[in-house]
């Protein structure tokens, strides 16, 4: 049986601004490429929500737009407001037993823009907190 126009339409959820982030390897201060990169991450700030959330991509790189590659990731933190957000990407030195003193380099901003979470089809979304 074929799906009625109407069980597919699509339902924008939520959208708001987008942020790509990125922590050079430890005791690098600079990224030449994507071998110096530590960590990747995705800040998203929905609108009409005071609240930032700090994803870490499992794979560096994005995936190509036109490859339909996959990549992995997970919403590590929620947070209140940016300078929480700031302090979390922030410098910070700690010790190993092996290695001493090591250097965790600032992250910084590899781009930004808008994003927007959409739903299509009929599934209900209730158990996820979605209206």
């Amino acid at each position: 049986m074929a799906e009625r126009e109407q069980d597919r339409a699509v339902e924008l959820i939520e959208r708001g601004d987008i942020f790509f982030i990125y922590r050079p390897k430890v005791d690098h201060e600079e990224a030449a490429g994507f071998d110096d990169v530590e960590r990747f991450y995705i800040v998203l700030r929905p609108q009409r929500r005071r609240l930032w959330r700090l994803i870490v991509i499992g794979r560096k790189p994005l995936p190509g737009i036109e490859t339909h590659e996959r990549n992995w990731g997970f919403v590590d933190r929620i947070f209140a407001n940016p300078e929480e957000v700031r302090e979390e990407l922030s410098a910070a030195t700690y010790s190993t037993k092996t290695r001493g003193k090591r250097h965790l380099p600032p992250a910084r901003p590899a781009g930004e823009g808008a994003y927007g979470l959409a739903h299509e089809g009929r599934a209900d979304l209730s158990s996820f907190g979605v209206r």
